[in-house]
């Protein structure tokens, strides 16, 4: 991570980044499908992480309210 870069958020509380996170997409989809992913390989795995779980948390949060019928769209905000 470099954080003179214009997008570096120094500050990883679920309540910052969650809504940079339900906001971004690149080419290969959304930043919240991939955080979704992950948790679906943690889970295979057998591993859990309570600050990935809070930043889960938020960001479903964040989408359910900006997507009530469920639909991820990329870059909404």
């Amino acid at each position: 991570m470099d954080p003179r870069h214009p997008e570096y958020e120094s500050d990883t509380r679920a309540q910052v980044i969650a809504p940079l996170i339900a906001a971004a997409s690149g080419p290969l989809g959304t930043n919240a499908q991939y955080l979704f992913s992950l948790e679906q390989e943690l889970i295979k795995l057998g591993m859990q992480d309570d600050g990935l779980n809070d930043l889960l948390v938020s960001v479903k949060k964040l989408l359910a309210e900006n997507f009530p019928d469920g639909v991820l769209r990329p870059g909404f905000a």
